[in-house]
């Protein structure tokens, strides 16, 4: 739990260790920065960021989609997959439904389905449960969505831009450095189902941007940067 004992006894921990550190390596310049924040020692440690990265995945073969988006996480409340779903109904209502499939397991599984019958999305909603290797799903969806309210540098979001799939996520954390300026990943609101959906639907129907997106990711992830 958030400032319980363990919590912290774990942040003790931290402020005696890490700055006796020979160096140190973060996954984001967010991450960085927080910990810097926090413990203002670890400023004069010698320090490096290094992205999370992939291998470049083998080809994928073609396969028409299954759905236009695919959200990969455990089903628990920071992953916030409650709000994708008020992102479904939203565009719903909006008339263009958008289809999603959810993969994953956890916590929040009985309540997000019910969720979706009180929404009336059923239809447009698959939760696949957890699968082995999901990443491989992504290249049956058209892009990824990700609306967890706390995040660092997810590997969830790489491998589906590996795969050239464009994003579309709550830039919280370390994402808005995965986002970068656009042309492969766009922002979307944490309290505004009605705008994300509009976000979401307006690239959709934008083919020249979801086609060169898929490329950028790609070319993203090859370059590691």
């Amino acid at each position: 739990a958030k400032d319980g004992k363990l919590y912290r006894s774990i942040q003790r921990f931290e402020t005696n260790v890490l700055p006796r550190a020979d160096g140190l390596v973060f996954v984001s310049e967010y991450m960085k920065r927080m910990l810097t924040e926090r413990i203002p020692a670890i400023s004069t440690v010698k320090s490096a960021v290094i992205p999370n990265f992939l291998p470049n995945p083998r080809p994928a073969e073609e396969h028409p989609p299954v759905s236009d988006l695919i959200n990969i996480g455990t089903l628990e409340a920071r992953k916030n997959q409650q709000y994708l779903l008020e992102i479904i109904a939203a565009r719903r209502g909006l008339g263009s439904p958008l289809s999603l499939t959810i993969i994953g397991d956890g916590p929040d599984k009985q309540m997000l389905e019910d969720k979706a019958k009180a929404l009336k999305i059923t239809d447009l909603v698959h939760f696949a449960g957890f699968i082995s290797n999901a990443a491989e799903q992504s290249t049956k969806h058209k892009a990824c969505v990700h609306v967890a309210t706390i995040e660092n540098f997810p590997v969830t979001l790489i491998e589906a831009m590996a795969r050239g799939l464009p994003l579309f996520a709550v830039p919280v954390g370390g994402i808005p450095e995965l986002l970068g300026d656009g042309s492969y990943g766009l922002a979307l609101p944490l309290n505004d189902p009605h705008d994300a959906a509009r976000i979401i639907a307006d690239a959709f129907n934008n083919q020249e941007w979801m086609s060169s997106a898929k490329l950028a990711a790609k070319a993203r992830c090859l370059n590691k940067k």
